[in-house]
C-alpha cells in the first residue's frame, strides 16, 4: 500500500505545471466529481459507496486521463471496489476478510421460541471507512474518423492503480486492467455512441474475478436552450465479475453544459439484481474541454 501511493504521489507531482511544462498541463480540462452508489448487490444487505475524484484529460488524438479519488464506504460484507466499480463477491464472499481485518462481520446470538426450542439469530455489522481510492491512468488513441468527419473510433487502454487499502475495504489492492474500442456518429440533431472493452481483474486472496466484457450504447443531443446543454441517455452492461452473483446492467441519463466553466448530471438505474439499485454523479470541469471521445459509458 505505501510503495502504491508513493507512486501514486510521485506520478501526481509529475504532472504538476513547470516552467517548461505548464503550458501543456493548462491545455486539458480538470474536473472535480461527486458521485454515489447504492444497493445490495445481490446479497440482500445493503451497501453504500461515495467518491470525491479530482480528474485530468487532455488531448484528441492521442487523449491522456488521471482519475484519483477519496473514497467512503458504508457495507456489510460481500460487495468490493474494483475497476468495474462496486462488485458483488457473493453473499459471503468477502466476510471472512473483512472480519480478519476489523471490517464488516456478524454476531450470532439465541432466542427462545415458544415451544421451548432455541433459534439462531444472526446480526450483520456495518462498516465505515474512508480514505484514498485507486489511482486510475487511461490513454485513448483515435484509430480513424474525428476532425470534420462525421464519424470518429478510438481504441482505449484504463490502468487501476492498487493505491487504496484493501484492509479498510475500498479496494481490491490488485491491479485491474481495461482494453476497448469507442466510437461515434453524428447525425443532424444526434449523436450515437458505444463502446466495448475487456477486463481483466486482479485476484486478492479473498476472492476470484473473471475476466469480464463490458459494453455500452447510447445517443447525445446536438447543445439546446441556446447551445448551453447537452441531454444524453444510455443503457450498459457487463458479464458477471463472479460465477453466479449474475450479469450487471443499469440505464442511465446525463444533463452538461457547454462553456468555460461546465457541469454535469449523471443518473443510473440498476436492471440487474447485482448492480447498484441507483447511482448519482454530480461534476464541475473547468479548462479546455477536449475535442476527443470524451468520457461515456460504464467509466464515466
Amino acid at each position: 500500500m505505501n510503495r502504491s501511493f508513493g507512486v501514486a504521489i510521485a506520478f501526481l507531482l509529475a504532472m504538476s505545471p513547470t516552467p517548461s511544462a505548464g503550458a501543456g498541463l493548462a491545455d486539458g480540462e480538470i474536473s472535480v466529481l461527486g458521485a454515489a452508489a447504492s444497493g445490495d448487490y445481490g446479497t440482500g444487505l445493503d451497501s453504500d459507496t461515495q467518491w470525491l475524484t479530482m480528474r485530468y484529460v487532455t488531448g484528441d488524438d492521442f487523449q491522456f486521463r488521471v482519475d484519483l479519488s477519496m473514497v467512503r464506504v458504508g457495507t456489510f460484507s460481500g460487495v468490493s471496489l474494483t475497476g468495474l466499480g462496486p462488485t458483488s463477491t457473493g453473499r459471503n464472499g468477502s466476510q471472512g476478510h473483512q472480519q480478519d481485518q476489523g471490517g464488516s462481520g456478524s454476531l450470532e446470538g439465541m432466542s427462545s421460541n415458544l415451544d421451548g426450542s432455541s433459534t439462531v439469530t444472526t446480526v450483520f455489522e456495518e462498516s465505515q471507512t474512508s480514505g484514498l481510492g485507486d489511482l486510475y491512468l487511461a490513454v485513448s488513441k483515435r484509430v480513424i474518423g474525428g476532425g470534420v468527419r462525421l464519424f470518429r473510433f478510438d481504441a482505449n487502454l484504463e490502468v487501476k492503480v492498487p493505491t487504496a487499502d484493501e484492509n479498510l475495504n475500498l479496494g481490491t489492492g490488485q491491479w485491474d486492467y481495461r482494453l476497448g474500442l469507442a466510437g461515434d456518429y453524428r447525425f443532424w440533431s444526434t449523436t450515437a455512441y458505444g463502446g466495448v472493452g475487456w477486463n481483466k481483474l486482479g485476484d486478492p486472496v479473498w476472492a476470484e474475478f473473471n475476466d469480464v466484457v463490458d459494453a455500452y450504447v447510447g445517443l447525445e443531443s446536438n447543445p439546446i436552450a441556446r447551445e448551453r446543454l447537452i441531454l444524453s441517455g444510455w443503457v450498459e452492461g457487463w458479464q458477471e465479475a463472479i460465477d453466479s452473483i449474475g450479469h450487471r446492467a443499469a440505464l442511465g441519463v446525463g444533463l452538461r453544459t457547454t462553456g468555460k466553466v461546465r457541469w454535469r448530471l449523471q443518473l443510473r438505474a440498476g436492471l440487474t439484481d447485482a448492480t447498484a439499485d441507483v447511482a448519482v454523479l454530480f461534476g464541475l470541469s473547468f479548462g479546455v474541454s477536449p475535442p476527443g471521445p470524451g468520457i461515456r459509458g460504464p467509466q464515466s
